[in-house]
């Protein structure tokens, strides 16, 4: 409570109870208050727009207002302000009415003491704090981030009656630099900004790590402050933002051109607005550092991917040039059954490795002109497992060694190199062994022409169900009548190298 106390507006018609209730004002040990007077309800109102006050006593009765219609225009117009109806009017029934309206308590004239007087105005200050919260969580409880920051910033202007309230936080550590989330000018929201902390009341906060308050005087202590300055603020009330490892991470405060003293209710209030940003911003910084690690992984991938995909590109440049078309491919297909991102992206990284293996396929065998022996082919349907052997090692955050271990595994059993059957293979694998099938056929390879879409699309229409999920193929089958090509790279042609009578199973190597 401030050197001069709470600020108590009095709207009663008669004279005789106005002095009772100053003298027992200055009686109660609840003080000191100070009181201002006003006959009527449309002076009362007007003072209400003109001054502060920290609680309402009100007679129902007055020259141009009677009954619960009074009570209604007085708290219409500071709903922020708790009020105690003080009535010569003994009526249960209206004295529910209006505690159920918004009243903190209902006293009856010819029944008041200093004790009763002073104890009823600090249970109604008291009980306005816990509405004042429950209020500002159900109105800012469903929202989150610049919504809530603006919401939040709008009530507590209201509810301390003051001009400017901002919450900020840091842009650096340490912080030199702040930067609103939200600035009510007290009409409106004003244009978020950035300012140095030096210098201003906001950096007392900040390195006191405690609420700091300017009842007035604000623009001659601060005049490095030209924001205040400009701004016209004469007082101020400021606290830290913590998050629950009791580290200062942002402020709160509120400023106003006229005097702000510093009464309990005004630092109650501000602490809890400070509690439900803190707790807000605390929020928003754990999902911006989710957001950051997640982008440092992808990059971190992406690069171990990118590396590979290199290594596997010297040794053979048709096989990178397969992995990258199959993947755009596989991608889309999952895209297209529905897969959420998160699984689309595991399948897209595996599918541009998923032949790894085939660096340890010597060349002359991967390019052999003619057909194979069964030694040779056996060597090359290692690949897949000697991928998974290479992968196994890496911590990705899919199932990349599995996904490449399966991708020539069949639903009916017939895949290798573990003779998997249904959903016994990842789905993921089951999209690439689609999407691979049929980059296969339709590329050149330096053994043999490209086959055909044609070809490729009889194949896994005569293998849905039983060599390929039938999910993946009438997926893939769509996004091939709809115009699907293959343009992320050119593929090397090797002219006059056609040849007949190659092996089924050579084209999805």
């Amino acid at each position: 409570m401030g050197d001069k106390g709470l600020n108590i507006l009095l709207i009663e018609d008669n004279p005789a109870d106005a002095r009772l209730i100053q003298e027992q004002l200055k009686d109660a040990k609840e003080g000191p208050f100070e009181l201002t007077w006003t006959r009527d309800l449309s002076s009362g109102l007007e003072r209400l727009g003109t001054s502060q006050f920290d609680i309402i006593l009100l007679d129902l009765g007055l020259p141009d207002s009677v009954g619960y219609n009074t009570f209604v225009k007085v708290h219409g117009q500071a709903p922020w302000i708790p009020i105690v109806v003080l009535t010569g009017l003994d009526d249960e029934e209206m004295a529910q009415r209006v505690v159920r309206g918004g009243a903190q308590d209902y006293l009856f004239k010819g029944r008041i003491e200093s004790r009763l007087l002073g104890r009823s105005i600090r249970y109604a200050m008291e009980r306005q704090t816990v509405k004042t919260f429950r209020d500002i969580f159900e109105r800012t409880a469903a929202v989150i981030g610049d919504d809530f920051f603006r919401s939040l910033v709008s009530h507590l202007a209201s509810a301390l009656r003051v001009r400017y309230a901002l919450v900020a936080r840091f842009v650096d550590r340490p912080p030199p630099r702040a930067r609103t989330l939200a600035f009510w000018t007290g009409q409106e929201h004003g244009e978020n900004f950035e300012y140095l902390l030096a210098g201003t009341p906001c950096e007392q906060v900040v390195s006191g790590g405690e609420r700091r308050h300017y009842p007035e005087g604000l623009k001659e202590l601060f005049c490095e402050d030209t924001k205040l300055v400009n701004l016209g603020a004469e007082s101020f009330l400021g606290t830290p933002l913590i998050n629950s490892q009791g580290h200062v991470i942002g402020h709160l405060c509120v400023f106003d051109d006229k005097v702000m003293y510093a009464e309990s209710w005004r630092n109650s209030i501000i602490k809890i607005f400070a509690a439900r940003a803190g707790a807000e911003l605390e929020r928003l910084l754990a999902e911006e550092a989710l957001r950051w690690s997640e982008e440092k992984l992808r990059q971190m991938v992406q690069g171990i991917i990118g590396a590979i995909m290199s290594m596997v590109e010297v040794g053979d440049p048709y096989t990178s040039g397969h992995q990258k078309r199959v993947a755009l491919l596989a991608t889309a297909i999952g895209q297209r059954i529905g897969l959420p991102e998160e699984q689309v992206q595991g399948l897209h990284y595996a599918a541009l490795i998923h032949d790894l293996g085939k660096i340890y396929v010597p060349a002359q065998i991967l390019n052999k002109p003619g057909r194979l022996n069964d030694i040779e082919f056996n060597l090359i349907k290692m690949h897949s497992k000697v991928g998974y052997d290479i992968l196994k090692t890496v911590d990705f955050p899919w199932p990349v060694a599995d996904i490449v271990v399966q991708h020539h595994e069949r639903v009916d059993g017939s895949g290798y190199p573990n003779g998997l059957i249904g959903t016994d293979i990842l789905l993921e694998s089951r999209i690439l062994a689609v999407a691979d099938v049929v980059e296969a056929m339709t590329s050149h390879r330096p053994y043999r022409q490209a086959l055909g879409l044609d070809r490729a699309l009889q194949e896994i229409q005569q293998g849905r169900g039983n060599l390929y999920d039938p999910k993946a193929v009438d997926a893939c089958l769509e996004l091939i009548r709809e115009g699907y090509r293959f343009d992320i790279v050119a593929d090397p042609i090797r002219k006059g190298n056609r040849r007949k009578g190659l092996q089924l199973n050579r084209w999805t190597l």
